[in-house]
């Protein structure tokens, strides 16, 4: 009679994952930051303005920063993986990534509380590209070619047209609540604020629809390509690494683990299940792992 896949877990610590792969779950309870080899600083602007950071120092590798040794002994190769600073424009969007192309974990500054689940589910990363598991990806990777230019342009024009309304000496986000443009700030609308908008030239206010319209367009166009890397085999599994350090529960069958809380863009959670996952992109190319 068929095994249910319960009882091979519990009676093996074997387990067939979605991407077909038999795989055993390596417990992180005795992994750790090695403390000495991380400078700590404070975020000095934006919204994370005066939060306490740490990061890598410069030219390490994973067993610089990761005490882990269980790891290690079953996947010796990891110890010599290379580790370096996100670039700062990435900070804000990502924790971390890994290049295959280069063989290398990039970390934003993190909080300390932040840094060894992320360290852990860059680190799943590396092992899905040698075991030619499911891999994780990138947002980009299921976006348009010219969505980057298209968002920049739409960008430039709002820019335009907001300082093109200032200049009249009007708030933009007044003119957009009493013009029902989506997106406004501002809900109560009075006499004033008609009064007011009634200063911008119609031409105007048409061109703040208009781009107002393509800028909702290409929003929705980046939530659902967010939502497909989300999708993603490695990146789901990358994310039950974490959910299983923050259970402190490596006995637990990876898909009882739960997920992760996903941020963004009006994600789902996805469960750990072979009709969560198709691992279909739009073209390959390699790409940082968030």
């Amino acid at each position: 009679a068929p095994v249910d896949r319960d009882t091979i877990f519990q009676q093996t610590g074997w387990y067939r994952a979605p991407d077909m792969n038999w795989k055993f779950v390596i417990p992180d309870r005795d992994a750790n930051l090695r403390h000495g080899n991380l400078i700590s600083g404070t975020i000095q602007s934006g919204p994370k303005a005066g939060q306490q950071v740490v990061a890598p120092k410069p030219g390490l590798r994973l067993e610089d920063v990761l005490f882990h040794p269980t790891l290690f002994r079953s996947y010796p190769y990891l110890r010599n993986v290379k580790l370096d600073l996100l670039p700062q424009d990435k900070w804000g969007t990502s924790a971390g990534g890994y290049e295959r192309s280069t063989g290398t974990i990039y970390l934003a500054p993190l909080a300390e509380s932040e840094l060894l689940p992320t360290l852990l589910h860059e680190t799943q990363h590396v092992i899905q590209n040698a075991e030619g598991f499911a891999r994780g990806g990138s947002p980009r990777e299921f976006l348009r070619p010219d969505w980057g230019s298209d968002f920049a342009t739409v960008q430039a024009q709002m820019n335009a047209i907001r300082q093109t309304i200032q200049s009249i000496g009007v708030d933009p986000a007044e003119v957009a609540a009493v013009h029902g443009i989506t997106g406004a700030p501002v809900t109560a609308i009075t006499p004033q604020m008609q009064k007011n908008a009634s200063k911008v030239p119609p031409f105007v206010i048409q061109k703040m629809k208009d781009a107002t319209n393509k800028w909702n367009q290409l929003a929705q166009e980046r939530r659902a390509a967010i939502q497909t890397y989300l999708n993603l085999g490695g990146e789901v599994e990358s994310r039950v690494v974490e959910r299983m350090l923050h259970n402190r529960n490596w006995d637990q069958p990876p898909w009882q683990a739960g997920e992760m809380l996903l941020q963004g863009g009006g994600a789902q959670p996805i469960p750990y299940t072979p009709e969560s996952q198709q691992d279909i992109r739009f073209r390959p190319q390699t790409v940082p792992q968030p």
